[in-house]
């Protein structure tokens, strides 16, 4: 476990940071695809989804749902 003051030192070597979401369409989730950030110590800091997949999740019916919750 980190203390405080190499927590606060982290925090102060880091100069900005740039994160880059994936729309997935309305509704859905963001996920990040690309992050990129800027140290003090280390110089510039770079992470890159190279491949990514999704597939949406399938909702239940609002009728389906209310009949579960009363059975249990």
């Amino acid at each position: 476990k980190k203390t405080d003051e190499e927590l606060a030192r982290e925090r102060a070597d880091l100069k900005w940071l740039v994160m880059v979401l994936a729309d997935m369409g309305p509704g859905e989730a963001r996920v990040p695809v690309k992050i990129e950030g800027r140290s003090k110590k280390r110089g510039k800091i770079t992470l890159l989804a190279k491949e990514m997949s999704y597939e949406p999740l399938e909702l239940l019916d609002k009728a389906d749902i209310s009949d579960d919750a009363s059975n249990g």
